[in-house]
C-alpha cells in the first residue's frame, strides 16, 4: 500500500510537498509515516492550516477525497 500511496502523491504532484510538511510537523520521513491506517493517510499527516498558502486546506482536502475514492474503488473490485 505504501508504494500505491507514494505513486498517488507523485501522480498528483504532491509527494515533495507531503514529505516536506511531514518532516516539518512530525519530524518523520515518508517510510516512518507509512505505518498508518491508509484511509487517514492524508488527514492525520499534519495540520493542513499550517502549510504554505498554495497548499491550503482545500488543496489537501481535494487530494484526500481523490485518495479515498481510489481506496474505495480498489475495495469494490
Amino acid at each position: 500500500m505504501k508504494a500505491k500511496f507514494k505513486k498517488f502523491l507523485i501522480d498528483n504532484r504532491a509527494y515533495e510537498k507531503f514529505v516536506r510538511n511531514l518532516k516539518y510537523e512530525r519530524d518523520m520521513n515518508f517510510d516512518e509515516y507509512c505505518a498508518i491506517e491508509w484511509d487517514r493517510a492524508i488527514t492525520s499527516a499534519f495540520n493542513w492550516g499550517l502549510t504554505p498558502p498554495d497548499e491550503n486546506f482545500l488543496y489537501w482536502d481535494k487530494l484526500n477525497e481523490k485518495w479515498l475514492k481510489l481506496l474505495n474503488d480498489a475495495k469494490a473490485t
